[in-house]
């Protein structure tokens, strides 16, 4: 086990309990030993102790290697060589710790990162490729000047844990974008066919010098799968799993990157911060791990300074043990409230759909909007297309998702669901 070079969140343990009768012998001055037919053998799980919290943990490969290690029977390094196989020792129940299993594999692939020529502005990182004090999210935006409306411009992608012919991509945009159009969809939502062929609207090359010189251009593309770009296109054919994804998986350490001579004369650069930490925001909830002694509940009372009756205010959920696309969570007010609408009512208790429907394309006069980060919030990017209400008890989000229907994500105070959560409210909503 600590020789394998995969890695897995976790495995299970069945130990064999066996009963078998012998017949023994005095016979001329020895002992002799003869088996009976009554061998019988019971499959049983493992028992062993947690490795989070040392309790008795049964059939679970990790909590026997630990219960081993207390015992004396294993060193310390065989267990520590063990569980960096096993990666999600810390949780034997979860069969489904996606998370444990990303972390793993960034730790062993993006163990690097790719840094790009001044020539190029980033907008987008994940993984090794993260650098939030130089990224600029909103220049991949609708109303961004790098990616000008009548089209002819350059993004590029540069992904560490891709193959060699899918570290570098450069997209060249050939034709105008039409209304509506979103890059930012396209390239982390779902690249799809509509108003962007290959070669009719756009070329992709292996390198910026191929792409200033129109040679080599790749001649295969395929679309529409729910996945971001370049889904399976290559520079020859197809090309699998080398796509990104903020859904669905895919690659785990890529940048996306502007062109800066995309445009004739450089907007400033808007003062960079991190969006998506919680410097900026003040819990009014807790439960579970997300319980803290810093918590004020007056602050999302409606007026209150975060909570002014205008609109235009944000709230945050955090929930670690939330599917990736849940953990978290912001809802942006559009609509003004009514002096005694009850936010904590309609976050813990009931998700209602009085005065509170989802702004989607085929709904524009509804009252909030709902992201998977502040980042993309403040940069109006990937609004969610789906909600639900009114199932009493039941809190935020029902099963509101990006797309469709996501059940058991919810929040309720009485009727189970999610158990480790916290809410927040953003120190720069309006009135502050």
């Amino acid at each position: 086990m600590e020789d394998m070079k995969i890695k897995v969140s976790r495995a299970d343990c069945t130990q064999i309990d066996a009963k078998l009768t012998f017949n023994i012998k005095y016979e001329r001055g020895s002992l002799r030993a003869s088996p009976g037919n009554d061998l019988h053998v019971d499959f049983n799980s493992c028992q062993g102790t947690n490795p989070s919290n040392e309790n008795d943990q049964g059939n679970d490969l990790a909590s026997r290697i630990f219960r081993f290690y207390q015992e004396g029977k294993i060193s310390e390094g065989t267990k520590d060589a063990v569980f960096d196989t096993l990666v999600g020792y810390a949780e034997p129940g979860n069969n489904a710790n996606e998370e444990a299993c990303t972390q793993a594999y960034e730790d062993a692939i993006c163990d690097q990162s790719f840094t790009p020529t001044d020539e190029w502005l980033q907008v987008y990182g994940k993984g090794s490729q993260e650098d939030p004090a130089n990224t600029y999210l909103e220049f991949l935006g609708p109303n961004s000047p790098y990616l000008p409306r009548e089209g002819n411009f350059y993004i590029r992608r540069l992904c560490v844990d891709c193959r060699d012919s899918h570290n570098d991509i450069i997209y060249k945009r050939l034709t105008p974008l039409p209304d509506g159009f979103s890059i930012f969809d396209d390239f982390l939502g779902e690249w799809a066919i509509q108003n962007n062929e290959l070669n009719v609207d756009f070329e992709l090359y292996s390198n910026m010098l191929d792409a200033l010189a129109e040679r080599n251009r790749w001649t295969y593309c395929n679309y529409d799968d729910n996945v971001g770009f370049p889904r399976n296109c290559g520079p020859d054919g197809f090309v699998g799993n080398q796509w990104n994804s903020l859904t669905r998986g895919g690659r785990q350490c890529y940048g996306f990157y502007v062109y800066r001579a995309n445009v004739d004369t450089e907007p400033p650069l808007p003062p960079q911060q991190d969006e998506d930490s919680l410097a900026q925001w003040s819990q009014v909830f807790g439960k579970g791990s997300q319980e803290s002694p810093d918590i004020d509940v007056s602050f999302w009372e409606t007026g209150s300074e975060y909570i002014p009756l205008s609109g235009g205010f944000y709230i945050r959920r955090i929930c670690p043990n939330c599917r990736d696309s849940h953990k978290d969570i912001i809802y942006k007010r559009v609509t003004p409230l009514s002096a005694d609408f009850d936010l904590p009512s309609l976050f813990l208790d009931t998700w209602s759909s009085e005065d509170n429907i989802l702004i989607t394309p085929d709904n524009t006069e509804g009252d909030f909007e709902l992201y998977s980060s502040m980042s993309f919030a403040l940069a109006g990017l990937m609004p969610w297309q789906f909600c639900n209400y009114d199932d009493n008890h039941i809190g935020f989000p029902r099963d509101c998702s990006p797309q469709s229907f996501t059940g058991g994500q919810w929040n309720s105070l009485n009727r189970g669901g999610q158990s480790d959560y916290g809410y927040y409210v953003w120190n720069g909503n309006p009135d502050l």
